[in-house]
């Protein structure tokens, strides 16, 4: 079945090889579409492409590829559950100066090893993004995005698993920190900016106090830091910053932006990723958070978008020239955000 590429959906399949218009192979015959493959077509200028007819494809016994609604349920008690253990974590943390190990395997790792295989990260974020309580929501996320980076950089599994644990701690020392200044709506004073910034030092204390220690602790102590030596609490530099802290530093960072915060509005999903490219020339590691942009930014397509003013269209492709200002469909009409800057994406939707 001969298809329009603006037609195709994920996990359609290919019926033959697919080649560029000067013959260099992009994609297999047999290949279950997935939006990065999509977006590949596009940007090669490719225009039909032949597909198994619908009622030949086999439906997917689980499609990590893209969360169905039934997906969504599973994942939706895995995340209440989540958010429930990481409070109990926090508590107890609290009252006993030490991380539980058997908390953080109850908590996190099964939501790690839920998403792992899960290549739409833009939804995924889309829907564990509803939580109010910010700290607990925030751990878990991270811990998801440093996982799924650690894997994206190349580290094995266990490693990369590691490295998720460390992004889910990186922020229990706040369990020490006053909660009326982690709630306290609008800009902090200087006492309290000051009084806050401890929780990288407690949080280290806490995890050397317990099982998980080096360098997940090193993580928590870090994660702050800038490669320009312009964080805290050490002000180091990029070569003396752990290899584990530099990816949490992104998932940390990108995280915290995509929430709601007491102190700051959340920000879209792909101005955040803008935002950490221009941080790439000076404050974090440069590769890690160009992998973490690149491996992003294909998920953006078919994704409903709300625009600054007030239209809802969709990313139809990413743009060679410019990531961050896609091409965007309004109805019957495309608009190009690279060549017409009076858009603005103000909102990524379901």
């Amino acid at each position: 079945m001969r298809v329009h590429v603006m037609d195709l959906n994920i996990g359609d399949r290919l019926l033959v090889d697919t080649f560029n218009h000067y013959g260099l192979h992009l994609l297999s015959s047999g290949t279950r579409l997935r939006s990065e493959d999509i977006s590949k077509l596009l940007m090669h200028q490719i225009t039909y492409v032949d597909i198994a007819p619908k009622e030949e494809l086999e439906p997917p016994k689980h499609d990590f590829y893209m969360l169905t609604e039934e997906s969504f349920k599973e994942l939706r008690i895995l995340y209440d559950q989540a958010i429930k253990g990481t409070e109990e974590l926090f508590e107890e943390a609290e009252s006993t100066s030490k991380v539980n190990g058997q908390l953080v395997q109850a908590a996190f790792v099964p939501m790690a090893e839920y998403v792992r295989e899960q290549r739409d990260v833009v939804d995924l974020l889309l829907e564990l993004n509803h939580k109010d309580d910010y700290t607990y929501q925030h751990s878990i996320q991270t811990g998801i995005l440093a996982h799924k980076l650690a894997t994206w950089v190349g580290y094995a599994e266990e490693e990369a698993l590691q490295i998720g644990v460390a992004g889910y701690l990186h922020d229990v020392g706040k369990c020490r920190i006053d909660q009326a200044i982690l709630v306290k709506q609008g800009e902090l004073t200087e006492e309290e900016q000051a009084e806050l910034a401890k929780h990288t030092t407690y949080g280290y204390e806490i995890i050397r106090n317990s099982a998980y220690r080096y360098p997940i602790s090193l993580v928590a102590l870090q994660h702050h830091e800038r490669i320009d030596g312009s964080g805290y609490p050490c002000q180091l530099r990029n070569s003396n910053i752990h290899a584990y802290t530099h990816i949490v530093m992104v998932a940390d960072i990108y995280s915290g932006m995509i929430s709601n915060r007491p102190s700051h509005i959340k920000r879209d999903l792909l101005t955040v990723l803008q935002y950490l490219y221009q941080l790439s020339f000076s404050k974090i590691d440069a590769t890690i958070a160009h992998t973490f942009i690149s491996r992003m930014i294909p998920n953006f397509i078919g994704k409903r978008v709300r625009l600054n003013n007030g239209e809802i269209g969709k990313i139809i492709m990413n743009n060679n020239t410019d990531f961050f200002r896609p091409l965007v469909q309004i109805e019957d009409r495309f608009v190009n955000f690279v060549s017409d800057r009076t858009y603005e994406i103000q909102e990524i939707m379901m």
